[in-house]
């Protein structure tokens, strides 16, 4: 895996964690990837941490060929975890989605197969958000909510 700059980064800091083989998703990477991954998703947590932040990742599997989880930095005084949570619930509802909560210790792939259309985001609290995409789906979704709040 690698990190790079995020293209039209919403915040400094905005970066993508992204496989060095061609993968569509995280549900098609293997255990020695996705074990890397972890590690980068871990030191950037810590990263953020020290420069007075907390992490929001999210990943679309739609019209997309190639993973890309994208790693958000957001100034804790900015706002809560909840704040966050609330933001990206509720403009799923506005949008006719819901996203569901992933229980604590579910692999992702337990829920999505590969192949699968999906939106995906990680809290700094652990908390998963899902949503299978059915139709249409807003492909700026992610960005335009962390823009929002």
């Amino acid at each position: 895996c690698y990190l790079a700059l995020a293209k039209g980064a919403l915040v400094p800091r905005h970066v993508l964690i992204l496989p060095i083989g061609h993968y569509q998703s995280v549900v098609e990477v293997s255990s020695e990837v996705l074990e890397e991954m972890e590690k980068y998703k871990s030191a950037l947590r810590s990263f953020y941490k020290s420069k007075g932040e907390r992490c929001v990742l999210f990943e679309r599997n739609y019209k997309s060929q190639h993973l890309q989880l994208q790693v958000v930095p957001v100034p804790l005084d900015r706002c809560t975890t909840e704040d966050i949570k609330e933001a990206f619930t509720v403009q799923a509802q506005e949008q006719q989605m819901e996203l569901m909560e992933i229980p604590q210790h579910t692999d992702l792939k337990q829920i999505a197969p590969p192949g699968t259309p999906y939106f995906y985001v990680e809290l700094d609290s652990g908390e998963k958000l899902f949503y299978r995409i059915q139709k249409h789906f807003p492909l700026q979704f992610g960005r335009e909510v962390l823009a929002s709040e």
